[in-house]
Parts: structure tokens; C-alpha cells; sequence
């Protein structure tokens, strides 16, 4: 809401590089209204929620395939909770291919999961950004899903890769036609 477009109007004028991470799952709005109204670049403005999203399905996914979540490779994109599409042609366990591991339908059950961890718990999110925050300051050459803003005022959750100043980069996800089609949809209903 407005308090919080007064405070990120404030943290901009007190450092004008760098990032701003939005840590909670429900502020797409206030990163749309932070590039719209107070024109900042939208390089600077990461939201991590997604990331937070990501590692509760790496860490049921690791379950189901007996393993930790930490050998699962998996990449979140799109507009949690309704709108999110998951990699799931490129999503691994232990070096292989997730569906070498897991049934399509434990598959589909996971997608099916997501509602019900959207949002994440504020120990998920903290952990999240706190991630994110690590690699603007010391450099990482690590990828993370987060919430970016694109051009007409759509926020969506995409791969990038963060610097010092926000995103340095925002990458193409490996999808399949389907994934590819769902994700172009989610865009389309992520704008403000």
C-alpha cells in the first residue's frame, strides 16, 4: 500500500544502486507500483518468494524420490500460486532426470501441491532473501526464481542472475511447449 511505497520511496533516495528485496509473498503490486509511479529502475527490484516456493517443492520432491532436497534441482517460474509453471523437463535428482525418479503422476501431484504452499512460511522466506541478499553482496554466480518486474507493469517469477545492483540478468527457462505456452499466460495475468 502506500506505507509501503513511502518507505521504498525513502530507502531510494538514501541509496540510489542498490538492490531492493521485497522478502513477502504478497508484494508484487508494490514492486509494479515502485517501477510505474516512482520510475525506479527495475533492474534493482528482486522479489524472493518464489525462491522460498521453490525450496518446499525441492524439499517434498526429495521425499517422494528418497532423497534430500538438496540433491533436487528443480526451477519455479510465472505467478505463484494459480499461475506457477515448473521446469519439469529440466527439474533433477541426483544428476538424472526427475522423471526418471518419480511417476508423472507423483509429478502431477507436486504441481498440484502448490496452492497449498503459496504463501511460504516467514522462516522460508527470510532464508530466501537472505540468499538472494547474499549474493548481491558478495557475487554468486548462482541462479535464483525471483519475482522481477518486466515491461508494462507485469511482475512475474523468472531465473536471474543477481549483482551487486539487482539483476544482472534475466534468463530464458528451459520449458516445454506447454510449460512455455502456461508461462506467456501467467505474464499476461501478472500485470497491475
Amino acid at each position: 500500500g502506500e506505507a509501503g511505497l513511502a518507505l521504498i520511496r525513502t530507502l531510494s533516495r538514501l541509496e540510489q544502486q542498490a538492490p531492493i528485496l521485497f522478502a513477502g509473498a504478497g508484494q508484487r503490486e508494490l514492486m509494479a507500483r515502485a517501477v510505474s509511479e516512482l520510475h525506479l529502475d527495475p533492474a534493482r527490484l528482486l522479489g524472493t518468494a518464489p525462491l522460498a516456493l521453490e525450496s518446499g517443492l525441492r524439499a517434498i520432491a526429495g521425499l517422494m524420490a528418497d532423497a534430500s532436497g538438496v540433491e533436487v534441482s528443480l526451477r519455479v517460474v510465472g505467478v505463484p500460486p494459480a499461475d506457477a509453471v515448473v521446469a519439469w523437463e529440466e527439474a533433477s535428482v541426483f544428476g538424472q532426470p526427475l522423471s526418471a525418479h518419480l511417476a508423472a503422476h507423483e509429478i502431477s501431484g507436486l504441481t498440484q501441491r502448490i496452492p497449498g504452499l503459496w504463501p511460504p512460511g516467514p522462516y522460508a522466506l527470510a532464508s530466501a532473501a537472505v540468499r538472494v541478499a547474499e549474493a548481491a553482496t558478495t557475487g554468486s554466480r548462482r541462479r535464483f526464481s525471483c519475482f522481477v518486474a518486466l515491461g508494462r507493469g507485469a511482475v512475474v517469477a523468472l531465473p536471474v542472475e543477481v549483482g551487486e545492483r539487482g539483476a544482472n540478468r534475466i534468463l530464458e527457462p528451459s520449458l516445454t511447449r506447454q510449460e512455455r505456452t502456461r508461462l506467456e499466460n501467467a505474464i499476461e495475468s501478472g500485470r497491475f
